[in-house]
């Protein structure tokens, strides 16, 4: 039992740290789009290339902190009978 608490705490750590990566990289995103059109350079094709892979990027930590909120309360779950009352809304850790 202790050992299940100090797993959900380190996923819970996990999860922070997912969502910490999404908003970097959407404050990333918007940065690039500010500087390109500052530049001139919104339409160049290297541009659009590197908003996608920033697009992609936050996409993929936007799905790690969503899927470790299912995981963590998939454990809660089975050990406890209920989701994990931290995370009654989507965006609590």
């Amino acid at each position: 039992m202790v050992g299940s608490v100090g797993m959900l705490n380190f996923l819970r750590v996990l999860r922070g740290f997912a969502g910490l990566c999404f908003l970097l990289a959407v404050g990333a995103i918007i940065l690039q789009i500010l500087v390109n059109f500052v530049h001139f350079d919104f339409v160049m094709p290297s541009s659009m290339a590197i908003f996608m892979l920033g697009v992609m990027h936050a996409v993929f930590w936007l799905w790690a902190f969503i899927g470790l909120r299912r995981i963590i309360n998939s454990i809660h779950k089975k050990e406890q009978g209920g989701p994990h009352p931290s995370l009654s809304k989507p965006w609590h850790l």
